[in-house]
């Protein structure tokens, strides 16, 4: 097994864990994020602040351990949230 493959392995086998930590609101932040949505729109369509929206998106890089909330997104497509 080279690096790569080590990598992936430990990566499919954390991401059910770390799905479990991200919250129902969390995972509607990402969701809306994922299709195009910017932080003023996700918090009009869900009746929260822009700041509160943010704190969700940082949480979120958090809990998924990626650098950037395009990571966040691309981390949530491939692990099905």
């Amino acid at each position: 097994m080279n690096h790569s493959e080590a990598r992936l392995l430990c990566t499919v086998s954390l991401a059910p864990t770390l799905l479990q930590n991200i919250s129902k609101r969390e995972q509607e932040v990402l969701s809306l994020t994922a299709i195009g949505l910017n932080p003023a729109h996700i918090a009009d369509r869900l009746y929260i602040s822009a700041a509160t929206v943010s704190q969700h998106l940082k949480n979120i890089r958090v809990k998924l351990n990626v650098r950037n909330t395009t990571h966040a997104v691309a981390y949530a497509i491939t692990n099905g949230i």
